[in-house]
């Protein structure tokens, strides 16, 4: 995974090298994208069926339906039942942490920084990887109320190459919202910005 950071840089490369997919779009070359796809190569792929969302009459009026039923339920955070009071302790501060995050979240979009929101957009953009396998976050923190940190999540293009799954932690694709938070406490200054890959479930 190209886990630079989207800044304006990065961004302008994304838009500088992107082309019509659809438009030279054959057999051979959609076979070459899917192998290139299902080997880590996410971008041929990922460009062309972000070209069939926006212009396919039916998947454009189905797939922001099927994206907006999940962000529209509501949510609650859990701890486990039969915990030992230790355990239950662990939890809570968990849950604590959790609750924060997604109450503070600030979500936009790297490729058009109008599109703002909170959890429901956040939500709307992690359900991408139903379609496309990966979603791709950038997180950065910012200093809210004193010790705690709220995030900003950026919704990046998939236009780099993604280890196996079991990999992704060792790439700094996954994140602890509570972890993050207990060693901000510990040592002050603000954690470095990170990726998160949401995947899909076989």
């Amino acid at each position: 995974m190209n886990t630079h950071p989207l800044g304006k840089e990065r961004l302008r490369a994304f838009y500088r090298n992107r082309h019509n997919p659809l438009a030279s779009l054959t057999a051979e070359g959609l076979v070459r994208a899917l192998d290139a796809f299902d080997a880590g190569y996410l971008r041929e792929a990922a460009l062309a069926w972000e070209s069939m969302e926006r212009r396919d009459d039916m998947i454009r009026a189905v797939a922001p339906k099927r994206k907006k039923s999940v962000a529209r339920h509501g949510w609650e955070i859990l701890t486990l039942p039969n915990l030992s009071p230790a355990q239950h302790k662990e939890a809570l501060q968990q849950k604590r942490a959790l609750q924060f995050f997604y109450d503070n979240v600030t979500c936009a979009n790297a490729l058009d920084e109008n599109e703002q929101g909170g959890f429901k957009l956040l939500v709307r953009q992690m359900m991408d990887a139903v379609g496309k396998r990966y979603a791709v976050h950038e997180i950065t923190w910012k200093p809210v109320v004193n010790p705690d940190l709220a995030p900003l999540l950026k919704h990046g293009p998939l236009d780099g190459e993604v280890p196996s799954y079991p990999r992704l932690a060792d790439r700094g694709l996954s994140f602890c919202p509570a972890l993050v938070l207990r060693e901000h406490r510990r040592n002050s200054p603000t954690p470095p910005a990170r990726h998160c890959a949401q995947r899909r479930s076989p």
